[in-house]
């Protein structure tokens, strides 16, 4: 066979993979920002909510190391906590179910906070505050305003 009468094949273009964190929210219609933030919604209470996959169920947007991606919030510039149908703050959780915080513009983890001020802790499955882990995986708990870390207490309710 002559290599003259070949039809050449012409190279496939290789697909543009893109941004992974593109890849996840995208077919969810997420919108992003121009720093590459994903627009997370609003509740009624102009609260962040976790955006809902196909089956109507909330999901945390993760990036290519499937660390979650947190909302940022542009009033307080720094990253902010969605939250659930009951306005509580959702702790997204790693591969071994630890849950997750943010840092702030600081460096600093951040925890969220009740209208007094207090930090709001994740829970276990006893409903009992647990110490949260930084992006990186440290285990890590907040600090008050004096530099003084602030340790989880079990609540116990006196009936």
């Amino acid at each position: 066979m002559n290599d003259a009468n070949k039809s050449s094949a012409t190279p496939k273009p290789k697909e543009d993979k893109g941004d992974p964190r593109l890849r996840n929210v995208e077919r969810f219609g997420i919108k992003f920002d121009h720093n590459g933030r994903p627009i997370f919604p609003k509740n009624e209470r102009g609260l962040f909510i976790l955006p809902k996959d196909e089956k109507r169920l909330p999901f945390f947007p993760v990036d290519e190391k499937a660390r979650p991606i947190f909302p940022y919030d542009y009033t307080k510039g720094e990253s902010a906590f969605p939250v659930d149908d009951t306005d509580e703050p959702i702790f997204p959780r790693n591969a071994h179910n630890k849950p997750i915080v943010p840092n702030d513009k600081n460096g600093q983890p951040l925890f969220p906070k009740d209208v007094s001020g207090n930090f709001i802790f994740p829970l276990n499955e006893n409903n009992c505050p647990i110490p949260a882990l930084t992006l990186e995986g440290l285990p890590v708990v907040p600090k008050d305003a004096y530099g003084n870390f602030v340790i989880p207490k079990i609540v116990t309710e006196i009936l």
